[in-house]
């Protein structure tokens, strides 16, 4: 059983990511204080959630320490960080992301690494490229209060 294992929201289009330990959800905004979530269902992107599995493939890539000193989780600009083993697949995009009790997520895609991930470390988005190491974009179906440490279940649409 993987587990929620860091929460990261982004105030301001450009800004700076600022972690959290936990976060409200909800169907119209995502999450509650971030810059991306807003549109409503409708939007395929409120949330990025990303594997650690991944993030640690993407540094072992560029020859950096998996223990995120230099360049933490949330370079990435991902919102939400699920633990290891977990990784995405492709079959994945569909399927339902449920935190805790409460909270649902829709996958509705690979996330595409942007040329932003050069700008955090140089070959960062070639790192992110293969096997879906950038993460996923979801949508909110059901909102709620999500806390680093929650169990996450990917179940089948």
């Amino acid at each position: 059983m993987a587990q929620l294992e860091g929460i990261a929201i982004k105030p301001e289009r450009k800004g700076p990511m600022v972690e959290y330990s936990r976060a409200e959800v909800s169907l119209e905004f995502g999450l509650i204080g971030d810059c991306r979530g807003t549109g409503g269902h409708d939007r395929i992107r409120q949330i990025v959630v990303q594997a650690q599995q991944s993030w640690g493939d993407a540094l072992e890539a560029l020859e950096l320490p998996r223990d995120w000193e230099l360049l933490p989780w949330w370079a990435r600009r991902g919102n939400l960080l699920i633990g290891a083993p977990f990784v995405f697949k492709p079959e994945y995009i569909g399927w339902i992301l449920e935190f805790g009790s409460k909270v649902a997520l829709e996958i509705t895609g690979e996330c595409e690494p942007c040329k932003r991930m050069d700008e955090r470390y140089p070959g960062l988005k070639e790192a992110l490229k293969p096997e879906m190491r950038a993460g996923v974009t979801c949508r909110v179906i059901k909102g709620g209060i999500i806390h680093v440490g929650n169990r996450v279940i990917l179940r089948s649409a």
